[in-house]
Order: C-alpha cells, then structure tokens, then sequence
C-alpha cells in the first residue's frame, strides 16, 4: 500500500494562494495594462480611495507576490486629497515617464525593441513577434495607435490568454501565454520595472511596476512548477 503525503497547513495556504492568483491574473494583467496605457482620470483615481479600485487592490493584497507594491499603491491612494489635483500630478509623471516629456535619465521605454534590439530602436523584430502572436488569435494592436510591443499591448494580450487559457474559447492560449512570458514579458519587463521604481517620484507608477515585477516574478516560477 502507498503511503499518502500529508498536507500541512502550510501546503493549503501555498495552494489557495496559488488559486487566488490564478483567479485574478486576467484582472490584474487588465489593470496593469490601463494603468500604463495613459493617464490616469480623476474618476479612476477616486475608485482606489473607495469602491471598485479599493476592493480591487484589498484583492490582490492576499497574492503575497504582489503585496508589498499593493500596499504603496494604497499608500499613495491614501495621501490623495484632492483626485483632478492627484490626476494632474500624475499627467506630469506619466509624460516624463513614458511620453518623453522628462530629461533621458528621467524616461522609461514602453517598447520592448527598446530592450532587446541590438540597435535599441523602436518598432524592431518583438514588435513583429508580438503582431504575429497577436493575428494568431485573431487579435492586433491597430486600435492602439501604438507598436506591437508597447507594455500596455503585451499585458492587456497576457490579460486576454489568461482569460481564455483552460476553456474550449481558444485551445491554443495556454501555449501563447507561455510563449509571450517566456520570449517577450519575462525577457524585458523586469528591466521597465526596476526603471520605473527607480525613476518616478510619484509613487503612483514605481507602486504598479512593484505589483507587475511581483506578478512576473509568480510566472516565473509557474512556468518551472505549476502552481
């Protein structure tokens, strides 16, 4: 007779956290994605203070990878007195950011050619990659008004597989989610985060890229072991 491993508390609490994330990484890609997309609305940013957005992040809070840029994200909501001033804030920090507003050392590439082009340039062979991914499914970024490789694309099409990964919808979204974290997201979105974190005085978007560098941290390992 086979003996039967026993489950410790700690293995139940690994696994309803390993479900708990699952269950939210549509969400969380989603909100990941609109966060860097564009500015921020005052309405959007009343949300974090209370209802939708607060209940969201409270959410996302038990995922312990994420915890810690949850709770500065709710530390910034928190000292927000005023949403159209804290909106305007951030219209500044998103341009110098993302935009080009900001002095060189100041900017954060949105684009993955960016990193992984020997040239550095935009618009680049991840670009097409992704374009092609994305036709694959019968999707493209030509709503956007951007490159195919621009964060905000990559993360709403991560939010998009994972929401259709394991359902008769599309059978091969499992294997594209593997296929955009291994050779796109994994490859350079660690090195836009830690640039985030170390570039933005708002607080607002070093907190996202916390929670984002947290959540491809997750997939990592998911990929190594399943859940």
């Amino acid at each position: 007779m086979m003996n039967t491993p026993r489950t410790t508390p700690k293995d139940a609490e690994d696994a309803e956290d390993a479900e708990h994330a699952e269950d939210h990484r549509p969400a969380l890609y989603l909100w990941l994605s609109r966060v860097l997309k564009s500015e921020q609305t005052p309405e959007t940013l009343a949300a974090y203070q209370s209802g939708e957005g607060r209940e969201m992040l409270l959410h996302l809070a038990a995922v312990p990878e994420l915890s810690e840029g949850i709770a500065g994200m709710t530390a910034v909501a928190d000292g927000w007195t005023d949403p159209d001033r804290a909106a305007r804030a951030l219209a500044v920090a998103y341009a110098r950011l993302f935009l080009g507003a900001g002095s060189r050392s100041q900017r954060v590439p949105v684009y993955e050619s960016v990193y992984t082009s020997d040239n550095g340039l935009i618009c680049q062979e991840a670009t097409n990659a992704i374009a092609a991914l994305l036709q694959d499914h019968g999707l493209s970024a030509d709503g956007w008004s951007e490159p195919a490789d621009h964060i905000a694309v990559e993360l709403e099409f991560l939010a998009w597989l994972a929401e259709k990964a394991g359902t008769d919808a599309d059978p091969h979204a499992e294997q594209s989610q593997h296929a955009l974290l291994s050779r796109h997201l994994l490859q350079w979105g660690p090195q836009f985060c830690d640039l985030c974190i170390e570039r933005d005085t708002s607080g607002f978007y070093a907190a996202a890229a916390l929670v984002l560098k947290g959540a491809l941290g997750r997939e990592q390992r998911r990929m190594i072991r399943p859940n």
